[in-house]
């Protein structure tokens, strides 16, 4: 999706959608098991999800709206929208209390847009399909392994430059967006991100190297 936002075949990203369920899916591999095994939306689910827009679109999270249900003293439904700063927005439906929702990720651009089926929970069976001008057109679905794209950035790193998961800040700054995401569901208000990056984005800092590199 990535490749094909940056070729510019949706032109500018206007929004990003995204829903998906958690309890009968493989787990979430940023925190062990054993560190909680009731697992928690905002770190197994919410925190990949901003990592996931904030890396198709190059915004970073400004502010953020969102409501929940909780179930034994935790959430365990959310819906929330962000505000990036590129203009975009970002809207999420996240769930640990139903079953059998495919996950779908909605990339909507002023020129088109992309919607992958079944590709998050570390599945690659899923499908991506581009909708334009009225047609629809399915893309082949590239199998990746994040983990072993992030280990071979670390290995290489005082080679070439590293990308966008090899960066710790970027971690942080999810981080803090998934704060603000709870903070905002748990006073039913609108939430501002604390200490957000003021970068141009990821798109925008790839490109600018890219550009370097080629003068």
């Amino acid at each position: 999706m990535r490749r094909l936002i940056l070729d510019g075949d949706i032109g500018k990203v206007q929004s990003i959608l995204l829903t998906r369920e958690g309890p009968y899916k493989p787990a979430a591999k940023r925190r062990k098991d054993d560190l909680d095994n009731e697992g928690d939306i905002y770190l197994d689910m919410s925190v990949d999800d901003i990592d996931l827009a904030r890396f198709l679109t190059g915004g970073e999270p400004r502010e953020v709206s969102a409501i929940c249900t909780v179930a034994d003293g935790r959430p365990n439904q959310i819906s929330y929208s962000f505000q990036l700063d590129d203009g975009s927005l970002f809207h999420a439906f996240e769930s640990f209390a139903i079953a059998d929702l495919e996950s779908t990720v909605v990339v909507a651009g002023d020129r088109g847009t992309l919607i992958a089926h079944g590709t998050l929970n570390g599945k690659a069976s899923g499908t991506l399909m581009r909708r334009h001008a009225a047609k629809n057109e399915l893309v082949p679905v590239r199998d990746g392994d994040s983990h072993v794209a992030a280990v071979e950035d670390f290995v290489s790193a005082g080679e070439r430059r590293l990308t966008w998961l090899a960066r710790g800040s970027d971690n942080v700054v999810a981080l803090r967006a998934a704060e603000a995401l709870a903070k905002a569901a748990s006073k039913r208000r609108t939430a501002t991100v604390q200490g957000g990056q003021p970068t141009r984005g990821l798109l925008k800092r790839d490109q600018s190297a890219q550009d370097a590199a080629g003068q």
